[in-house]
């Protein structure tokens, strides 16, 4: 699927069991960012089009807490993945706010942004 995202989109944190996921990048940038299971960030890499020089594709194969955060006016990507799309085989982190209060979201997104201005630690 084409996905286009601005930088006010909040994505909640998860996983996918059983699923492989791919991404490719059209145009814009953001961070990717995978957690160990308390929400610890392990790695964040920032990705971008193909002429931009930075990563412009990433998969992953294996059940990884993710979230990306648009640092672009808006990102625009193709993701693939197996189907069929069964809600159950994603997981939202528990330690990651659904995004119904406001300032639970705006504290989870400033200490999210914080621990990317510190990374890698």
């Amino acid at each position: 699927m084409l996905i286009v995202q601005t930088n006010s989109v909040y994505v909640r944190p998860h996983r996918h069991h059983a699923k492989s996921e791919s991404l490719h990048v059209v145009e814009g940038f953001a961070k990717v960012i995978f957690f160990d299971d308390d929400g610890k960030i392990e790695e964040c890499m920032e990705v971008g089009p193909a002429s931009s020089g930075k990563s412009f594709f990433l998969r992953t194969n294996t059940a990884r807490w993710h979230t990306q955060v648009i640092i672009s006016p808006y990102f625009v990507f193709h993701e693939v993945t197996n189907g069929p799309l069964v809600q159950k085989d994603s997981e939202f982190a528990p330690w990651a706010p659904d995004g119904s209060n406001s300032e639970e979201l705006a504290n989870f997104q400033a200490e999210l942004a914080e621990q990317i201005r510190q990374w890698p630690k």
